[in-house]
């Protein structure tokens, strides 16, 4: 077992759904992106959203200047 064997209120022992090993609610992560999406993964399992794949706002800081 990869957790404490103290009682935590409110902090219960759940599964990863992808290795299966048992840890704590407050250690899990939920799935965001591709194969992992709604799923409930430990730190080492998680993965994250890329670089290339996150989003940039198209927001333009303040107005353009007139070109003479």
């Amino acid at each position: 077992m990869s957790h404490s064997q103290v009682y935590i209120p409110g902090n219960r022992i759940v599964e990863c759904d992808v290795c299966g090993l048992t840890y704590r609610f407050s250690e899990m992560r939920r799935g965001i992106f591709g194969t992992q999406k709604g799923l409930i993964v430990c730190p080492f399992d998680f993965d994250g959203v890329h670089p290339n794949d996150a989003r940039v706002p198209n927001k333009i800081e303040g107005t353009l200047k007139e070109v003479k």
